[in-house]
């Protein structure tokens, strides 16, 4: 787990969870992360980390090929895994794994929650979301398809990259998807995540926090 938003999360909630190990083969990467947050152990193996720590859960937070492999791992020791998206590198991969380490742990994915029918299924499952938004470009996706492992600094050339609100979908989209989750119940908080390459942090979450009120007001009348 290296992901700095990751750990930025987790930190701010430490009556609820502590991180204890950090691990990345990048070592010196790992040790930047350790010093920062405090983490009192790092490893270069994840084997070696899940052997070793007494964990109730690992976040995983690596390139999408070793998702399934660093899940397994977790599985045997019968540790829970929280996943990055995608959980795997195809559809039929990730649905195998799914299978494969089913009773033995809980497995979860991040997501974005982007397609309302998925909001009515999962109910009071919702825990927390992300406000999260991305463009599609159709010209690239027609040539090389959805599926993208190039570089989130290289937008020109990705069929798909995160966007400030409201700059992929639209307010009504958004007004549509805050009262989903209201009509399931869900009333606690939107967070922003902010990773749109052409727009400064600060004026992203600015415009983003503009549309989610002008949302948020119109889910709750």
């Amino acid at each position: 787990m290296k992901s700095h938003h990751h750990l930025t999360a987790w930190s701010r909630i430490p009556e609820r969870a502590r991180i204890v190990a950090i691990c990345d083969p990048d070592t010196a990467r790992a040790e930047g992360r350790s010093a920062e947050f405090g983490i009192p152990h790092v490893y270069e193996s994840a084997k070696a980390m899940l052997d070793l720590e007494a964990l109730d859960a690992i976040d995983i937070a690596a390139p999408r090929d070793a998702h399934a492999t660093l899940a397994d791992l977790a599985a045997e020791r019968g540790i829970d895994a929280l996943c990055q998206k995608p959980l795997a590198s195809s559809f039929g991969e990730a649905e195998t794994l799914v299978r494969r380490v089913d009773n033995r742990m809980r497995l979860m994915a991040h997501e974005n929650w982007q397609f309302r029918p998925a909001i009515r299924a999962l109910g009071d499952a919702i825990y927390h979301v992300h406000a999260k938004d991305t463009h599609v470009d159709p010209t690239v996706c027609g040539i090389n398809g959805r599926l993208e492992t190039k570089p989130g600094a290289a937008p020109r050339n990705r069929a798909w990259n995160y966007v400030t609100l409201g700059y992929g979908h639209g307010e009504t989209w958004w007004r549509q998807f805050c009262a989903a989750l209201k009509m399931v119940g869900y009333n606690d908080v939107l967070s922003i995540e902010h990773e749109d390459m052409a727009m400064s942090p600060l004026e992203g979450v600015r415009k983003s926090v503009r549309l989610l009120r002008e949302a948020t007001v119109d889910a709750k009348q």
